[in-house]
């Protein structure tokens, strides 16, 4: 084929311009041949909060925990479901005995308890259709559900970041969880018949269980959802001080869920709430350092751990070790850390304690029997959030009280406590229930008094005297008291030396 001469298509291209508040592109169409052409490349919206500097250098693990702690969120999000439900009946069972007897007779698999319960449920698993049909009578019903995962404040006055599917419960999903609460205990007792009529001694428990799943996912066909209503509901650290503590939230825009852009912008009541900073993916480097902070679920159901109050987000930290693109099109962060469920709109942060992104969702280890691989989870970037906070019409921004917060912060690890102890009550005035500050002023109060190093640090005779005075008033002595004594002291001496 001979190259194509420029010039005459040149000639006859309209350029067409689409802007709007989230992305840029320019577009060249042929009007001959309908072809297009992209000039440039995509411009997408990073927004970084307002009244927020970056650090000069970057900052400590500790220092990006303490900062950004009290805006981690837990978020909650109750279901109200109604169904109905043309619940399954089992009908192939003596056929399905009788067959597999028949196979252990003719040695096609071993005539044991064992081998012919593993042939039995393997059957199930893989046919599950095969094996019951729905009832004539529709049931109905109504369950109330709930879910968990984490958040962040990105404003003072309470706008909240989380993912879609933390909010939202899909349809499919629905159809599950109704067969999990009104079928679950059928589909074991069914299984049960089987071991019985076997004599089966010790059960495969892994193949029970993923028989039991596979024939309840197929239960759920048989599920209609007609109602589905969500509240939502967060709570803060404030919750350590205050167990019935949590704020309801409103929903103000979401996206689909994975693949799709996977972001909820909840709004909740409250002023001066702590909010993280918002940085700009598009400055990481392949290799460079994320930490993240969330509300792992295997922390909610671990049975060792008291579960009546929540405590505070755990910390896990990896690096940035890919960019890959979803199916959808949009390209997600890959996250070397650990995470699991629950995790899910946890702010993911870098060297600068900056949100970067959110984790979103993770990879399955196949071999593990679907299970969660770790090191291989990913993070909707700064660039797809931006476009949820253009839709909202939000601007980030750290608030008054988060910035003297975050100065207390920075004086206190430098053990500068006293100085810290008046930012934090400054910040105390301003907002009751911010979150762990109360041990902050337990510890700072505790640095001034046996600490004297610290308060030495003003020079001269002034910030000594002010160190001795606020030893004493830690220790319950006033200054009058020593005023007194000082007197008494010195009227003795005087009296010493005229005798």
């Amino acid at each position: 084929m001979p190259p194509m001469s420029m010039k005459p298509v040149v000639q006859s291209l309209i350029l067409l311009l689409f802007l709007n508040s989230a992305q840029a592109q320019i577009v060249v169409r042929d009007p001959q041949s309908g072809r297009t052409f992209s000039i440039g490349t995509q411009i997408k919206r990073e927004y970084e909060s307002q009244n927020y500097t970056r650090p000069a250098e970057r900052l400590s693990k500790t220092a990006i925990v303490a900062i950004n702690k009290p805006a981690t969120l837990k978020v909650h999000t109750e279901f109200k479901l109604s169904y109905r439900y043309q619940e399954p009946s089992f009908f192939s069972r003596i056929m399905l005995q009788i067959r597999t007897d028949a196979e252990a007779a003719q040695g096609r698999i071993p005539n044991t308890p064992e081998a012919k319960f593993e042939y039995a449920l393997k059957s199930l698993r893989d046919q599950p259709g095969n094996h019951f049909k729905p009832a004539m009578f529709v049931k109905e019903g109504a369950l109330q559900v709930g879910q968990t995962g984490s958040g962040m404040f990105i404003t003072p006055n309470g706008h909240i970041l989380t993912n879609a599917h933390v909010v939202e419960l899909l349809p499919e999903q629905a159809r599950l969880i109704v067969v999990q609460n009104v079928s679950r205990q059928e589909v074991i007792n069914e299984l049960q018949r089987y071991a019985d009529y076997f004599g089966v001694q010790s059960l495969n428990q892994e193949l029970l269980n993923e028989t039991t799943i596979v024939l309840m996912q197929a239960m759920a066909n048989f599920v209609q959802p007609t109602y589905i209503n969500a509240e939502y509901y967060v709570e803060t650290g404030h919750t350590i001080e205050n167990s019935e503590y949590r704020l309801p939230a409103t929903l103000i825009t979401k996206g689909n869920t994975i693949p799709g852009k996977d972001v909820a912008i909840l709004k909740a009541q409250i002023i001066n709430a702590p909010t993280v900073a918002l940085g700009k993916a598009s400055e990481l480097e392949i290799g460079d350092d994320l930490y993240l902070l969330g509300y792992p679920g295997e922390i909610d159901q671990n049975k060792e751990l008291l579960q009546t109050v929540m405590e505070e987000p755990t910390f896990a930290s990896g690096t940035a070790s890919s960019w890959q693109t979803v199916t959808e099109g949009w390209r997600a962060l890959g996250f070397d850390g650990n995470a699991t469920k629950g995790n899910s709109g946890g702010p993911v942060f870098n060297k600068y304690g900056e949100v970067i992104g959110m984790l979103t969702f993770g990879s399955v280890d196949i071999l593990a029997k679907n299970t969660l691989k770790q090191g291989f989870n990913f993070v909707v970037p700064s660039d797809i959030i931006g476009e949820f906070i253009a839709k909202a019409n939000v601007t980030p921004s750290i608030g008054a009280a988060d910035q003297i917060y975050r100065e207390g912060i920075a004086l206190y690890q430098a053990e500068d406590f006293a100085n810290a102890l008046e930012k934090f009550n400054s910040v105390q005035t301003m907002q009751p229930d911010w979150p762990y500050l109360q041990g902050y002023i337990s510890k700072c109060n505790r640095g001034v008094a046996y600490q004297p190093a610290v308060l030495q640090r003003e020079k001269g005779v002034v910030g000594t005297v002010k160190y001795w005075f606020r030893m004493l008033d830690n220790a319950g002595i006033r200054w009058y008291t020593v005023g007194i004594f000082l007197v008494v002291t010195i009227g003795g001496i005087i009296r010493l030396f005229k005798r």
